[in-house]
C-alpha cells in the first residue's frame, strides 16, 4: 500500500474508527501495533508487538497476551466492510477449538477470526523459532474452518492491499450510501 493502512480513510472516516463502529458491542477492543507506529482511538489501549518483524502473527500474539478474555476476535485494520454478524457466528462456533477461521470462495481469512488464549504457548514457541506465517500456525493448533458464503457478501472479508483496493472500497462505500 505504501502507507499505514490503519489511517486510510473511507469517505473521510479513519479505518480504526470505522472498524470500531462496525463491530460495536463485540467486546473489549485493543489496537495492536509495531512499536513506533502512531495509533489512536479514544479510550482504546494500544498494545505493541513483542516479536518484531514477524507480521500479523506477532500481532495476534500481542493481542492475546493483553486480553483477559478466553476467546478473542482478531481483525486486520484494512477490512472496511467487516460484519458483527459474522463475528458473532465465529464466536458461536469457537467452543472446543483454538481458532475459528472463516472460509469464503475457497479462501481462508485468518485476520478476521476468533482465537482462544490457550494457544498462546504454542504461538509463542512458534514465533521464538522464527516462524511467522499465520496459515502455518493454524495447522499447528486445533482450527475450525467455517464456510461463510450464506452469511456474508463478497465484500465482508475484503481487505485493501493496494491503492486500487482502497479506491474500490471508497467506491463501494459511496454506492452503498447512494444507490441511485
Amino acid at each position: 500500500m505504501g502507507r499505514d493502512k490503519a489511517h486510510l480513510e473511507i469517505e473521510g472516516e479513519n479505518m480504526l474508527f470505522r472498524i470500531r463502529e462496525l463491530l460495536s458491542g463485540i467486546g473489549d477492543i485493543r489496537i495492536v501495533s509495531r512499536p513506533g507506529l502512531p495509533r489512536y482511538l479514544p479510550g482504546v489501549p494500544v498494545v505493541y508487538d513483542r516479536f518484531l518483524d514477524k507480521g500479523p502473527l506477532a500481532g495476534i500474539h500481542a493481542g492475546l497476551m493483553s486480553s483477559e478474555q478466553d476467546y478473542n476476535l482478531v481483525v486486520a485494520c484494512d477490512m472496511p466492510f467487516v460484519s458483527s454478524e459474522l463475528a458473532h457466528l465465529l464466536f458461536r462456533e469457537a467452543k472446543g477449538v483454538d481458532a475459528v477461521v472463516p472460509e469464503y470462495d475457497g479462501q481462508i481469512h485468518p485476520l478476521f477470526a476468533v482465537y482462544h488464549r490457550r494457544c498462546l504457548p504454542e504461538l509463542e514457541s512458534f514465533l521464538e523459532k522464527g516462524e511467522c506465517r499465520v496459515r502455518s500456525f493454524l495447522r499447528e493448533i486445533h482450527t475450525r474452518y467455517i464456510p461463510v458464503e450464506k452469511w456474508v457478501s463478497d465484500m465482508t472479508l475484503f481487505n485493501m492491499n493496494s491503492p486500487a483496493d482502497w479506491q474500490k472500497a471508497n467506491q463501494i462505500s459511496q454506492s452503498a450510501k447512494n444507490p441511485c
